[in-house]
């Protein structure tokens, strides 16, 4: 499912996704967002039951460097088999 506000250009963007359509927005499963959510590359924020995702984090994520991403993804990966 397309978000709407993809459907239509001219919509303002809007100030946080679902961790689903942020997902959808930059091309990632939603097994993959979460992943980059708990290895800290994006900061949600908690809304009762809700997990959103601040438009302002996709931006920061799609800015950095290729290598930082992968470290961080390594380094979760490795802690969490640690356990």
């Amino acid at each position: 499912m397309v978000p709407l506000f993809l459907q239509c250009p001219t919509e303002p963007q809007p100030l946080a996704l679902s961790v689903e359509d942020g997902a959808h927005l930059i091309g990632l499963r939603n097994s993959k967002m979460w992943e980059v959510i708990s290895a800290g590359l994006v900061i949600p924020i908690r809304l009762g039951r809700r997990t959103l995702i601040p438009y302002a984090e996709l931006q920061k994520l799609l800015a950095r460097p290729q290598p930082e991403i992968d470290a961080a993804l390594t380094a979760f990966k490795a802690n969490r088999g640690a356990r």
